[in-house]
């Protein structure tokens, strides 16, 4: 995940199978491996990529992930609030509409809250 921007990485020798820790530098497309720099262009030829060990997201990023998952949240429980809605007696009168849009909303805005709390502290 995230083999495009800072951080830690993992990449295996392609000559001898070992595992080795590299920093990516994304603004100047190059590794910075245990002996020294290296091009992504020259790193390719004699290594290859495993996973992501760490990755310095920017705070962009971090808040375009956030708002994903506040979409989902908000999808979630759409469905189910529709089904309360639909379930209301038949005795509700349109005077009692406004209470009932202002319980709703209030319903959405806790379910948004306590699943974005689940997400824990941004990083």
């Amino acid at each position: 995940m995230f083999p495009e921007n800072y951080g830690k990485h993992t990449l295996i020798d392609k000559e001898t199978g070992d595992e080795l820790n590299a920093d990516w530098n994304n603004a100047d497309d190059e590794w910075l491996l245990p002996n020294g720099w290296l091009s992504a262009q020259n790193a390719a030829n004699h290594f290859a990529y495993v996973e992501c060990v760490s990755v310095e997201l920017t705070p962009t990023q971090i808040s375009e992930m956030l708002a994903g998952e506040r979409e989902r949240v908000i999808a979630e429980a759409i469905p189910k609030i529709l089904i309360d809605l639909a379930e209301l007696p038949d005795r509700t009168s349109p005077d009692d509409l406004p209470d009932v849009l202002s319980a709703t909303a209030h319903e959405i805005e806790q379910i948004i809250t306590d699943n974005i709390r689940i997400l824990g502290p941004s990083p």
